[in-house]
């Protein structure tokens, strides 16, 4: 039989490089500019351009593309719920946010702890939420795994940051997340640059 893989450190999870391919250069940038203030996640998604609108984008959006306009956007979100978190192949962690603490109620949406490109711009902010993600939300262990989605019961209620981002790669139905928890649009968050416990 063989042995199980012994559990990365804390300190190797938060320095995982991004390994994913597609449309890589602008995940990891982080939008020009200060945030867009919303109070809730209900807010962000009814501010969205359509899922409509970005596939069927001029000019269309292809796994080489840069930033388009529309995600040249900051958000900050007064009030979430962190519902899920999975650890991803490319080391990213997907980070399920839901607009209510009751996961049969209200929205969800997709956001994104980056793994580090150290030729990125954002290399430091990245690491730095990335550390306090693993570190201060008590995550750690979460980094140990690839095998699908934790959930929280009851979910984290979160203040969070990031830049808005069209994911072709899952655009409806072939959303992100558990049964259960998934977003309704291809729309994220990604990458997060900063997440924070509320009360």
């Amino acid at each position: 039989m063989a042995s199980k893989k012994a559990p990365a450190s804390i300190k190797a999870i938060v320095n995982e490089p991004f390994k994913g391919h597609d449309r890589a250069k602008a995940k990891e940038l982080v939008a020009p500019g200060p945030a867009k203030k919303y109070q809730d996640l209900e807010s962000v998604l009814k501010d969205l351009p359509s899922d409509q609108h970005m596939l069927n984008h001029m000019p269309p959006i292809t796994t080489k593309s840069p930033r388009v306009k529309e995600e040249l956007q900051n958000v900050e979100v007064g009030e979430c719920w962190m519902h899920a978190v999975a650890h991803e192949a490319d080391d990213d962690f997907h980070v399920i946010l839901g607009s209510a603490s009751n996961p049969q109620a209200g929205a969800f949406m997709n956001s994104e702890i980056c793994g580090v490109d150290k030729k990125s711009p954002a290399a430091k902010q990245l690491k730095q939420v990335r550390e306090m993600f693993v570190t201060e939300l008590g995550l750690n262990t979460i980094g140990h795994t690839y095998n699908g989605y934790v959930k929280f019961h009851p979910p984290l209620h979160v203040t969070v940051r990031g830049s808005l981002f069209y994911d072709i790669d899952h655009p409806p139905p072939k959303v992100v997340g558990p049964q259960g928890m998934q977003a309704k649009t291809a729309w994220e968050l990604h990458p997060l640059t900063s997440v924070k416990k509320l009360p």
